[in-house]
């Protein structure tokens, strides 16, 4: 703590270690519609990405990056799979992450090399997903996905799940972290992401909820400021 005094005013000073630097977040499923591209540009505000990746065939991230004031658009790269190069996109990864560039990467929701690569080589893995029959099975081929990957670079890599637009009330969650308790590679988050028609509404705007006043004390706002202090307990863990 580093106290400075101007004109005869105490100014308290806090000098805080940036958690994401030179970290490299994918928010990854292989499963469209789940929202990954709606969590994506939610957590932007809290990781401060020096380069936000879309590589997601629908260019929400990149589009809507555009309806910000000129002065609080992220960095945005498009990539597009077939298109661009996973080797080329592996490097630019692994240098951004040794100059401590914070990286954050919205997955298209299909297997890719590019996602694959993304997945690869991420610090956090972040997962948005319900609990029905349909995300319940892309979960599985996630983690089938994530074996696969795991055996390919020789270390264990394991995604990190968000519960996504549940019922505002829903407190109970054991049915769906027993059926979760079969993967090794899959954990969930504490803080669910309740159903709340600002968040749409504000990423249509191209903002996270916590980034206006208007949102960011919503039932969805103080869900992502908890969500936030999950994601940096993860990264805590990692030291």
């Amino acid at each position: 703590m580093a106290n400075i005094t101007q004109r005869g005013f105490k100014i308290s000073e806090k000098i805080e270690h940036n958690p994401y630097s030179g970290k490299i977040i994918a928010v990854a499923i292989p499963k469209g519609g789940v929202g990954k591209s709606a969590l994506s540009i939610n957590i932007a505000p809290e990781v401060k990405p020096d380069n936000f990746y879309d590589t997601d065939q629908t260019p929400a991230v990149s589009t809507f990056n555009g309806f910000r004031p000129v002065e609080t658009q992220w960095h945005v790269i498009r990539l597009k799979s077939g298109v661009d190069s996973a080797e080329k996109f592996a490097e630019d990864l692994l240098t951004a992450k040794e100059e401590g560039k914070t990286v954050l990467v919205d997955c298209g929701g299909f297997d890719s090399a590019i996602t694959r690569t993304a997945v690869a080589i991420a610090d956090l893995i972040l997962s948005p997903f319900h609990d029905d029959p349909s995300d319940l099975l892309g979960v599985q081929l996630f983690s089938d996905a994530l074996n696969e990957i795991s055996r390919e670079m020789g270390t264990k890599i394991t995604a990190h799940l968000v519960m996504y637009k549940t019922h505002p009330s829903r407190t109970n969650f054991k049915a769906i972290d027993a059926h979760l308790a079969q993967f090794d590679n899959l954990k969930r988050l504490d803080t669910p992401i309740p159903r709340d028609n600002l968040v749409p509404e504000k990423f249509g705007e191209g903002i996270g909820v916590v980034e206006h006043l208007s949102s960011r004390h919503s039932k969805a706002g103080i869900a992502f400021r908890s969500l936030f202090l999950d994601i940096r307990k993860v990264l805590d863990q990692q030291k």
